[in-house]
């Protein structure tokens, strides 16, 4: 088996002489594995780099899935509440301006001949700016 790999390296090695020029097959065979490394690390390095890419976009889809998981928890509670009676006896209380049974409505009436109270805005006045703030304004454009 040695007497044949042996045998084979020389038929290469002189053709390489003969043929290609080459005087050392040793540099050729050297430099052909430099090169298939040198493109084993650029694809390596563009995979890596994807890699990371695909990672990052991974963890913020999955920040914003979580977020959205809270939202429609929330919003599902407060479906839920809505369309409870509790949700329904406030609304009607507040907003409704219903009454229940047992409640005395008290409804104010104003006395005769009572004005109304008048409550005065007080009109702000305007302040002067000082001489360095239009300065700064004429040179600054504020």
């Amino acid at each position: 088996m040695k007497k044949a790999n042996n045998d084979l390296w020389l038929k290469v090695k002189t053709w390489l002489q003969r043929e290609a020029g080459i005087k050392d097959a040793r540099l050729l065979l050297g430099v052909v594995l430099g090169m298939v490394i040198v493109l084993l690390m650029t694809t390596l390095n563009a995979r890596l780099s994807a890699l990371n890419r695909l990672s990052d976009r991974r963890d913020e889809l999955t920040s914003e899935v979580v977020s959205l998981q809270k939202t429609q928890q929330a919003l599902e509670t407060q479906v839920v509440y809505a369309s409870s009676d509790a949700a329904v006896a406030e609304w009607a209380r507040s907003e409704g301006h219903m009454k229940q049974e047992g409640d005395h409505v008290v409804i104010p009436i104003p006395v005769e001949g009572a004005a109304p109270a008048v409550v005065a805005t007080p009109i702000p006045t305007p302040l002067s700016p000082e001489a360095w703030e239009v300065w700064y304004a004429l040179f600054f454009g504020e």
